[in-house]
């Protein structure tokens, strides 16, 4: 349940959760009032745990492929076009404007195989 949330946010640290097939288990709330300075939101403990590595599916080393994902993620206002040739965006059926938070797991997959081709 909690990790549908995580990879629907679609961020660096879901994506990387959902691709290696993580357990995550929501273990407690934290009040905003108990950091200093004081957050707009309440955060919570969470916990971590590997299943297995399903980057062994898709034969991607767990190194590139964290390289890739640093890349794509690192300006995630801009358009993917501006991050990756646009050639191999249309290649891995990628529109060249979406950003990196409005790809899904398998899109991803399919670009970073298109580029390390």
């Amino acid at each position: 349940l909690f990790i549908n949330f995580l990879t629907s946010i679609a961020s660096v640290i879901g994506i990387i959760i959902w691709f290696r097939d993580e357990q995550l288990t929501y273990i407690q709330r934290i009040s905003k009032t108990a950091f200093n300075p004081q957050p707009k939101v309440d955060g919570a403990i969470i916990k971590i745990m590997p299943h297995y590595n399903v980057l062994i599916n898709y034969n991607i080393p767990p190194k590139q492929w964290g390289a890739f994902l640093h890349k794509g993620f690192r300006y995630p206002r801009k358009v993917l076009r501006n991050t990756f040739d646009e050639t191999a965006l249309k290649k891995a059926n990628i529109n060249p404007r979406s950003r990196p938070q409005e790809l899904r797991l398998n899109q991803w997959v399919a670009l970073y195989k298109t580029i390390s081709q």
